[in-house]
């Protein structure tokens, strides 16, 4: 009989049990984090009767969901961050249909050369067009701004991000402390599993992590890569973020507990901090350098047009633009250029033909001609600029000189006009005499806006002795495998040194060079420095105070070698200040200085020039590619549809990559739940079972109650 009561009352505590668990079930139903837990029983026998003992509760926890949904969130998480950064850069550029954005200032630009070409004698239209090419100037160097502002905020994110993910590892490791104690003492751990199951789904919406029994009860967490992030002790992040513009960001460091420093950037496959680093590094660091490359070939196509135009009437001083070369520089130029000599009312007084190929410069009234050397400035009485300034001021009093990178041509008495030769055009780097020196420019930048410049790997290189150049080297990963520091001193620093030792010197092995990275080579048929990293490496040079004597320039913006040198072009570029004060400087006429000597060749009616600058729209030219942009050969109109094209389906492409890991991550999740997460059905399904269970067991109590009571009285 005693079996009797002990079955019964097994399966009464059984049910008490159960009506715990699944109240509290209930209870905790919208609970964050809750896990629903689960009343653990098994059969026993006593004295030969069945009965139930009460083993435990544990959580319905499930280790592959809650890895798989910690993944899917993760990377929905990196994708989702990633998006809204190129949603928010796109929105810089402007809907292409909208009146204010870059592609619609670029669309005004064209229409008001069309206008002045209908009138070129209106001051209005003038005015006009000149203003348009300043508001599409300065609508290019608010984007270009944007897009740094942009990510100075995405870097503070990291930030904020890498801080926000320290406390939740210390956290994490608090909890992993009472779990391991509350398993020491064998008490529930309930409680703590959970709180710490919601940490640790909130540490992997910003990195992919990894979690694994710890010791005594604990969790270990690692990064999905294998780095330890909380175990004997608790790693930490260490990030600085950049203020200034056009910055090289150095990775976020993971410090363990040993004090072993890491850089978690290479190892981070998922995550909001991986979106982050994906958007600063790549995403808008390429959309910056496209937009330099943009705005090059904007101000490119227009200088290429307007220095063949004339001013009416016409100007009696050019001055250039800084090329970043020195007197001692080779001139490189192959083909013919013209200078016309033009008097205040327009007549062709004189005429200097420039060929480059007989090195020779040929004066029209005279029929007088005086050869030069392949040098820009002085070497003896034979340089080009001495041989020039000589002709100048015998066919009028003019001159010419080269200094600080800049070509200035005076007419003295007479106006200046520079023109490509029809049948034999002038060409460095494939750029005419006039465009390459900057002497008529439009649109103008005080550094070079381009790098293919027609150096000679032979040129002296003229730098500065005691300044550097720093390269930092990043491996397969994204990781930083090293830092080359190369020194314009020794051999380098002498002052016979030329580019092609510049190239020797980087190609060079050892702490000096960057040879082990890279490969570096002067490109003959562009005049360049240019590199290419070996496999497995990215090669920045990240800091560089080299100076080039004369010109003031660096090698990076020389050449273009530094992320800052081809972005920053964008927000530098500007209408030429004299033209943007007085839009009458605006050269809208084409004379024809093939014409006769005394012929008049100016007229304030020209429309030919305004026509050219407006057909640069269509005129098919070579682009060098920029960041997200490749090479190309088209015109200005198809590239800037293009370059517009390429901004919205990235983001475009982002927006659905997010939307399909949002898709995935809540399968996971709503899949997690489904095991997990409370069904308020289902607990009042138990809830009537235990209570069930519970009646039938004080049923089966009362019976052995009435029987023992029968049996004692029979017995009496």
């Amino acid at each position: 009989m005693s079996a009797v009561f002990s079955i019964g009352l097994s399966g009464l505590q059984a049910a008490q049990a159960g009506l715990r668990v699944t109240s509290q079930n209930i209870a905790n139903a919208n609970t964050p984090g809750y896990v629903r837990a689960e009343l653990m029983l098994t059969n026993s026998t006593v004295a030969g009767q069945g009965g139930v003992v009460v083993e435990g509760v544990r959580r319905a926890a499930d280790a592959f969901l809650s890895k798989l949904t910690q993944q899917a969130t993760a990377a929905s998480a990196g994708a989702q961050l990633r998006s809204e950064a190129l949603d928010r850069a796109q929105a810089l550029f402007g809907d292409p249909t909208d009146q204010t954005s870059l592609f619609t200032a670029l669309d005004r630009v064209f229409a008001g050369f069309a206008e002045v070409s209908l009138d070129p004698g209106s001051s209005i239209r003038r005015a006009s067009a000149a203003d348009n090419i300043d508001r599409f100037f300065s609508t290019l160097n608010g984007v270009a701004q944007g897009l740094q502002d942009l990510v100075r905020e995405v870097d503070a994110r990291i930030s904020d991000t890498a801080a926000r993910a320290q406390g939740l590892l210390g956290s994490v490791a608090q909890l992993s402390l009472q779990m391991s104690q509350s398993a020491g003492e064998g008490a529930d751990a309930a409680a703590a599993q959970n709180a710490i199951g919601l940490v640790l789904d909130d540490l992997s919406k910003i990195m992919d992590i990894r979690v694994n029994p710890g010791r005594n009860g604990g969790v270990e967490v690692r990064t999905s890569s294998g780095l330890l992030l909380v175990g004997e002790g608790v790693s930490r992040f260490s990030y600085e973020p950049s203020v200034s513009d056009y910055a090289s960001h150095n990775p976020v460091m993971l410090i363990d507990a040993s004090g072993s420093q890491i850089p978690l950037d290479a190892v981070l496959r998922t995550g909001e901090l991986k979106g982050l680093i994906d958007s600063r590094d790549g995403d808008l660091k390429g959309m910056a350098e496209a937009l330099g490359g943009f705005a090059a070939a904007v101000a490119e196509a227009f200088n290429s047009v307007h220095n063949d135009n004339a001013s009416v009437p016409a100007a009696k001083k050019l001055t250039g633009r800084q090329t970043g070369l020195a007197a001692s520089d080779r001139l490189n130029f192959t083909g013919q250029a013209v200078i016309g000599l033009l008097n205040d009312s327009g007549v062709l007084v004189d005429r200097l033909t420039l060929d480059f190929d007989a090195q020779t410069i040929n004066r029209a009234s005279t029929s007088t001609s005086q050869s030069f050397t392949n040098q820009i400035g002085p070497n003896g009485a034979d340089g080009f600029v001495d041989r020039l300034n000589a002709m100048l001021g015998a066919a009028g009093g003019g001159a010419a000189s080269f200094s600080g990178g800049l070509l200035t041509l005076d007419g003295g008495a007479n106006g200046v006009v520079i023109q490509q030769s029809a049948s034999d055009p002038s060409d460095r780097a494939g750029r005419g005499f006039g465009q390459f020196f900057g002497l008529n420019d439009l649109i103008r930048r005080e550094s070079p806006g381009f790098f293919d410049v027609g150096a000679s790997a032979s040129d002296a290189h003229r730098l500065v002795g005691g300044r550097s150049m720093v390269f930092k080297i990043m491996d397969a990963s994204g990781a930083v495998a090293a830092e080359r520091t190369v020194s314009i001193s020794g051999a380098l620093a002498a002052p016979g040194s030329t580019w092609g030792d510049l190239v020797a010197q980087l190609n060079a092995g050892g702490a000096g060079g960057v040879g082990q990275f890279a490969e570096f080579a002067f490109d003959a048929s562009q005049g360049r420095i240019v590199s290419t990293p070996r496999a497995g490496y990215q090669v920045e040079l990240v800091a560089d105070e080299t100076v080039r004597q004369d010109a003031g320039v660096s090698v990076s913006s020389l050449f273009g070698l530094s992320h800052i040198s081809r972005a920053a072009r964008a927000g530098e570029f500007a209408v030429r200040a004299d033209v943007s004060s007085d839009p009458g400087k605006l050269s809208l006429a084409r004379p024809d200085l093939t014409s006769a000597l005394n012929t008049r060749v100016l007229e304030a009616g020209d429309t030919r020039g305004a026509i050219a600058l407006n057909g640069v729209r269509e005129t098919s030219r070579p682009i060098p590619g920029a960041g997200v942009m490749s090479a190309q050969n088209t015109s200005l109109g198809t590239y800037a549809a293009r370059f517009g094209g390429e901004i919205g389906r990235r983001a475009q492409q982002a927006e659905r990559e997010a939307g399909a890991a949002a898709a995935v991550a809540k399968a996971a999740i709503d899949r997690r739940a489904s095991v997990e997460g409370i069904s308020i059905d289902d607990e009042l399904v138990r809830l009537t079972t235990y209570q069930q269970s519970y009646a039938a067991s004080a049923r089966v109590i009362q019976a052995a109650t009435e029987m023992m009571d029968l049996l004692i009285r029979l017995g009496a």
